[in-house]
């Protein structure tokens, strides 16, 4: 089964909707969570409250004089997702931005993912800078490192 993940904080933008319904409509044997801090429900997402996740980050201070709650929630969702799915022991995950729309089966390469990454897959936006626009994650702990080094750069 893949199990798709979208991560928000705060009040869910209405395209979240067309992101659900695209999933829903290219695949199959799938499972749908949003990590979420709204009490909502969403017919066919198990919505996921990420204050219940034992995901500690008030001590990081490195966002705090930020405005723009944009960059510090970019970061957290590493952890909360980390978090999700090693407690749930997820494996073959996708995660992607919440105004991300597919039109294809991932499984039409989830074969060459799986064979060809070791842990996590990431969009290249530059030669030198990752983004979440597609993220595809293998393993249950294949965010471990990737969080553990994002914490180390933050307290820097």
């Amino acid at each position: 089964m893949n199990n798709f993940i979208l991560f928000h904080k705060g009040e869910l933008p209405k395209h979240i909707n067309y992101c659900f319904r695209q999933i829903i409509l290219t695949q199959k044997n799938y499972k749908i969570y949003l990590l979420t801090d709204q009490d909502i429900t969403i017919q066919n997402v198990e919505v996921v409250n990420i204050n219940n996740l034992d995901v500690n980050l008030k001590e990081l201070t490195y966002y705090k004089d930020s405005n723009d709650p944009l960059w510090r929630t970019s970061f957290e969702r590493f952890f909360y997702i980390d978090r999700f799915i090693s407690d749930n022991k997820l494996d073959n995950v996708f995660h992607f931005d919440n105004d991300v729309l597919i039109y294809e089966n991932v499984n039409k390469f989830l074969n060459v993912l799986e064979n060809k990454v070791n842990d996590i897959a990431l969009t290249p936006h530059k030669e030198t800078e990752l983004v979440c626009g597609f993220m595809y994650i293998k393993k249950s702990n294949s965010l471990r490192k990737l969080c553990k080094e994002l914490l180390d750069l933050a307290k820097l």
